[in-house]
């Protein structure tokens, strides 16, 4: 008998629905409607059984770079992609697996999810994957218990917190590579990795739909439509300010704090500065998007009651918040908190001299040169506002360790997409059970790894760890984007 995949989706596809139906239908997301005719391979205008189960089987995500993956869910719990363009207008998806119809599961956010269907699978595939015994069975996170903090804790991303649980979701359990990787870690370090029972289309990316206060009440996006002021941006608004109404009603209402202001978790830096007190460091675009949530004009005095707005929300001091440029939609691919008033920022001139001097096996020249051509124009646009951002930083106290930069913002991957992405600032940051500060990195190139590791020793920390996440780097997310710690 073939297990069926629960998941809290409000429309389910059925034989005999017609194309024009499952666009009408008001349950239906947005992602659903859009790409409704793609699932109909014999062209009659209504589904077949067949159909309709690849259709429920399958997400998307649309990127940036004008592309959309269509991801199915196969019988065995493993998922499959296919790249199609944006724009084309006469897409056909069919696969030649069986693949894991879903069910439409029944919600109830006072009871515990009830461990049925595909998250038992995933448990059971990620046990075995990590090598758990019977004695160490992987739960669910109960997302109402586990959200009970300590009143006044001082939480930050950096090295100087220490993680119980790293959060994932249901699509990357079924990653055995990357959930292996994080398993073994959190061995040394000292902390469990736990399924998250929110589920939804997108939803691997867990960073961005909430944000950790300092006193442990969670932060939530307030309802805002989708605006119009940057193209890659309005798609993360529209997408994520859906998904945090989703999310905010699975968490416990005393712990949740509906913001005002518009925040996204991967465009926040949880900080602690020097003084020991809460930090946090955000990207000016946060500003401009609370300017829209609150409806007001961008006028000087509207910013600083924006900016007031974004302390409360935090609870925190304003002055305690550094706001800087952005180089790309999320500050979190570029920069990340370290040790109590230290901060990680990135170097492209640094990167350059690397590549420059560095065999890499598995590189050829040709890549090389792509990429250093994109590094040596990023180096050339980007690195003034780095400087400028560097700045803000230093005036709020911050001490800058500089870490070679090969990140490329959304506009610039095209011609270095066939190599794989390279990230070494979206991380996890913590101190283990034995008082070693440590980074989990995104895996690269080992020449270049290794190179990295010795950056992040001498800004003091004792333990490196690399996990490989180059299929949602290819989303343009890295591992702290695709996680929440407690």
């Amino acid at each position: 008998m073939s297990t069926i995949r629960t998941q809290k989706r409000k429309f389910v596809i059925k034989a005999g629905m017609s194309i024009d139906f499952v666009k009408s239908a008001k349950d239906a997301t947005s992602l659903q409607k859009k790409y409704a005719s793609a699932f109909d391979t014999d062209n009659n205008k209504v589904f077949s059984q067949k159909e309709a189960n690849i259709f429920n089987a399958t997400s998307f995500s649309e990127r940036a770079d004008g592309t959309v993956m269509f991801w199915t869910r196969k019988k065995d719990g493993t998922k499959q992609g296919k790249k199609f363009n944006i724009n084309d207008k006469n897409i056909k998806y069919d696969v030649n697996f069986d693949v894991l119809p879903y069910v439409k599961a029944k919600s109830n956010p006072q009871k515990k999810p009830q461990e049925k269907g595909i998250l038992d699978k995933v448990k059971e595939f990620f046990s075995k994957a990590c090598g758990l015994k019977k004695s160490e069975p992987l739960s669910l996170l109960d997302i109402n218990k586990e959200t009970e903090w300590k009143k006044n804790y001082n939480w930050s991303e950096g090295c100087n917190r220490k993680i119980s649980t790293i959060v994932i979701n249901e699509e990357l359990a079924a990653d055995p590579n990357l959930c292996l990787a994080l398993h073994n870690i959190g061995k040394k370090a000292g902390f469990e990795v736990k399924i998250s029972e929110y589920s939804n289309e997108q939803a691997v990316w867990l960073e961005d739909y909430s944000i950790r206060r300092a006193d442990g009440k969670i932060y939530i996006l307030p309802p805002m439509s989708k605006p119009e002021v940057d193209t890659v941006n309005a798609q993360n608004v529209d997408r994520n300010s859906r998904l945090s109404d989703v999310y905010a009603e699975q968490l416990n209402d005393k712990n949740v704090v509906r913001g005002k202001s518009y925040l996204e978790g991967g465009n926040v830096l949880n900080t602690r500065l020097k003084n020991g007190e809460s930090g946090a460091i955000i990207g000016k675009k946060s500003i401009e998007y609370s300017l829209q949530a609150m409806k007001l004009e961008d006028t000087p005095e509207n910013i600083e009651i924006v900016k007031k707005q974004i302390a409360e929300d935090l609870g925190l001091k304003p002055e305690n918040i550094t706001y800087i440029s952005q180089i790309d939609f999320h500050i979190d691919m570029f920069y990340r908190p370290l040790q109590d008033g230290v901060v990680a920022v990135p170097d492209y001139k640094e990167a350059i001299k690397i590549l420059k001097n560095t065999n890499i096996k598995g590189m050829n020249k040709e890549q090389k040169d792509k990429l250093l051509k994109k590094l040596e124009k990023m180096d050339k646009i980007v690195t003034p506002l780095i400087n400028k951002s560097n700045e803000n930083l230093k005036n709020s106290g911050y001490t800058l360790r500089k870490i070679p930069c090969f990140s490329m913002p959304t506009d610039f991957k095209s011609l270095f997409d066939k190599n794989p992405n390279i990230n070494y600032h979206n991380a996890l940051c913590g101190t283990s059970k034995d008082g070693r500060q440590y980074i989990i990195l995104n895996q690269s190139y080992d020449e270049l790894n290794n190179i990295i590791t010795e950056y992040y020793k001498k800004a003091g920390i004792n333990d490196v760890y690399f996990v490989p996440t180059q299929e949602y780097l290819a989303r343009n997310g890295g591992i702290d984007c695709l996680t929440q710690e407690k």
